[in-house]
């Protein structure tokens, strides 16, 4: 009797046992599909987490010599398997933790609550910036790279204000904030950075973030649009913008693209014009007439400035494939819609150089430290790009050669889709967010966003 009552008591406890085994694994399954779960929301409408590099202080790339970052509030640093606690207003040197811990490459810091962290060693339009989110640190052979993780509509709280001001007015804001959101979704789907798990940087080579901080009417007109974007039968497009038209859009040809119908060269002013802007004379002659462009009183609808031989032998030594040494003649070969210069021919010591690319053909042309005079009158000393690609030259010529080239053009940006101060000007006239949108990008519709 004793000896059963054993035999039992093993059975139960082995029972009991293999019972709990199995209810440890059911919870940790579970577990792992609900963070399975979790990820999948972070793809759909307003869970999304998108992922941006920070650029160095002047955005002129995205290596940091040093990243000081401090915590606004409690912070949990971690790296491989180890964590430990930042306070509120320390100084962390990137540089200092990676000398203290040779094997490691990549480190994140995240918050515990809902305050950012301060990004001391760089400036913004504002001053220090600060970051909501997680930043992570990579060490890599050219320098730190810094990435913010965050929620999508918190990151259009901070692109928003810093591609358009709150005086534009309610609806041009709700088009911005629906491009913006269309635009980062995009590379979302097509990151820019994968070898750092990022979509796309902070910079005008993608769209503004965090040089302005948010404010009331950037933060109510994303709130207005929340989960709204563009779409083209169904798909959500890229919704390129800009700063300022000439008076004319042009189509996906200035990047040797897909031609879409919702991109389309056409006049932005009042009553309607079709012209053939490929025309070099058209060109010219409609760029230098008075119109009835909406913009036509914005500082970067029209600009000129006169560059040298040698400042454009400069430009061109920092571009791939180009060895000039001498420039005895330059001419524009051909245009595309609207207008943009399609080829550059650059003439020197018996070679011809061809330049079709828009980044190209604006880089040749690229005032540093030229006075560039603007529409309304004002001077800038030096520009870090050309302006556009929308511009004609006239060459000068001293005892025989080349001396120098003035440059008149229009517009600001590279003139696919929405010019937000043609935007402005809409919203002006009484156009709503729908109205605008489709005025920019004819046929297209607002709606809810497909799973990502």
């Amino acid at each position: 009797m004793e000896r059963r009552d054993k035999l039992f008591a093993a059975g139960l406890l082995a029972l009991l046992f293999f019972a709990a085994a199995a209810g440890m694994f059911a919870v940790h399954f579970m577990g792992k599909d609900s963070k399975q779960e979790k990820a999948q929301e972070k793809k759909t409408a307003k869970g999304m987490d998108i992922r941006v590099v920070i650029s160095t202080g002047d955005f002129s790339g995205i290596f940091h010599d040093q990243a000081v970052l401090s915590p606004v509030g409690p912070c949990i640093l971690s790296w491989d398997q180890e964590c430990a606690d930042l306070q509120a207003g320390t100084q962390w040197s990137a540089a200092e933790f990676f000398a203290e811990h040779p094997r490691v490459s990549v480190c994140r810091i995240t918050p515990k609550e809902q305050e950012g962290i301060a990004f001391c060693s760089i400036a913004r339009g504002y001053g220090q910036p600060v970051y909501q989110g997680t930043l992570e640190v990579r060490r890599t052979s050219q320098g730190l790279v810094v990435v913010n993780e965050l929620p999508l509509e918190t990151y259009l709280r901070y692109v928003v204000p810093s591609e358009m001001p709150a005086s534009f007015g309610e609806e041009p804001l709700k088009a911005q904030a629906v491009c913006a959101r269309n635009f980062a979704y995009r590379h979302m789907q097509n990151p820019a950075y994968i070898e750092f798990g990022a979509d796309l940087d902070d910079s005008i080579r993608y769209q503004v973030y965090n040089n302005s901080q948010a404010n009331q009417a950037a933060d109510e007109a994303i709130q207005a649009t929340a989960g709204q974007y563009l779409l083209y039968n169904g798909s959500v497009i890229d919704a390129y913008y800009y700063s300022t038209s000439w008076g004319f859009t042009t189509d996906l040809s200035l990047w040797g693209s897909q031609v879409q119908p919702y991109y389309v060269s056409h006049w932005q002013g009042d009553g309607t014009r079709s012209l053939d802007l490929s025309r070099e004379e058209v060109f010219q002659k409609t760029l230098n007439e008075e119109t009835g462009a909406f913009e036509s009183k914005e500082p970067w609808y029209r600009w000129s400035f006169t560059i040298t031989k040698d400042r454009i032998l400069e430009n061109l030594r920092e571009l791939p494939l180009v060895d000039l040494d001498t420039l005895s003649d330059v001419l524009i070969a051909g245009r595309r819609p609207g207008g943009s210069v399609r080829e550059l021919i650059l003439m020197g010591g018996g070679k011809t150089v061809s330049l079709t690319r828009e980044s190209e053909i604006r880089s040749a042309f690229l005032p540093k430290t030229e006075q560039v005079t603007r529409n309304d009158g004002s001077v800038m000393d030096g520009y870090e790009k050309l302006p556009s690609s929308f511009f004609y030259i006239e060459n000068h010529f001293e005892k025989g050669e080349l001396a120098s080239v003035t440059v008149y053009g229009g517009g600001c940006g590279h003139g696919i889709g929405m010019s937000q101060n043609c935007a402005k000007a809409l919203g002006g006239q009484g156009k709503d967010c729908r109205e605008i949108l489709q005025y920019f990008y004819p046929g297209t519709e607002i709606g809810e966003m497909p799973p990502l």
